[in-house]
């Protein structure tokens, strides 16, 4: 390889870096990351000592944002602090690392939206980069969200909703059933490997209820897009999910 090329490839990496520092990922906990089934108290209380099951391909997706160079990393959860122990556990288990862990004091506990708002308030004080935020809609956590953008319409670059129920969800976010979809959208941070690599996560996985577990939604026709249609692996996924669900409700 000439000089000329590597000078190009350096400052190729160079750009690249420099332009996903411009990002900070902040994600929710329960039923965003881990399978918990938060709508069920009693399901909810035992996932959350015991279990450490994640959906499929959400490691490595986070894996390969923060691999793009990101300025920071927070796991930002309303679950209850006294819970620490297990929220890391599950993160070492999966591999998983963030530059901060929140959860709720008690005082906190009942006072989800101001609790998160305010972690929040404190995040974007703290970095420079704009926000790609991950929850879902078994709670709240795309009208917290879609209230940080309104007050920092400049530091909120993404917002991504895991549609675990069938209740609507607001235009105003990116509403996402697996994490292919979601790599799909960040084409300006991640490669097109990168984008593989999210699905042939979720293609490894052969437990069905890693990618759609029995409490979540499960769609029945395809739902990511005619822009992805010539890509195989996006085939491949809509039709095995497509498929399970159609079984299921049989």
């Amino acid at each position: 390889m000439d000089a000329k090329k590597i000078i190009i490839g350096f400052l190729f990496l160079l750009t690249s870096s420099l332009f996903a520092n411009d990002y900070v990922l902040v994600t929710d906990l329960d039923d965003t990351l881990k399978v918990t089934n938060g709508k069920h108290t009693g399901s909810m209380i035992g996932n959350a000592l015991f279990r450490r099951k994640v959906f499929a391909g959400m490691p490595t997706l986070f894996d390969e944002i923060k691999a793009a160079g990101i300025e920071r990393s927070y796991l930002l959860s309303a679950s209850p602090s006294l819970l620490m122990w297990s929220v890391k556990r599950l993160l070492r288990k999966h591999r998983l690392w963030f530059n901060g862990i929140y959860l709720s004091r008690t005082r906190d506990l009942f006072r989800k939206r101001e609790y998160k708002l305010s972690r929040l308030e404190r995040i974007i004080g703290r970095t420079k980069g704009k926000l790609i935020l991950f929850g879902d809609n078994q709670s709240i956590d795309h009208e917290i969200y879609t209230e940080i953008k309104k007050r920092h319409p400049d530091r909120v670059a993404k917002i991504y909703i895991h549609r675990v129920q069938p209740t609507p969800i607001p235009k105003t976010v990116f509403e996402y059933i697996t994490p292919l979809e979601v790599a799909l959208d960040l084409k300006e941070i991640l490669t097109e490997e990168q984008v593989y690599n999210v699905a042939k996560a979720m293609e490894n996985n052969r437990k069905f209820r890693r990618l759609v577990p029995k409490f979540a939604f499960c769609p029945t026709e395809p739902w990511i897009g005619k822009a992805y249609s010539d890509l195989a692996y996006v085939t491949a996924l809509e039709n095995r999910v497509n498929t399970a669900c159609k079984n299921r409700q049989d």
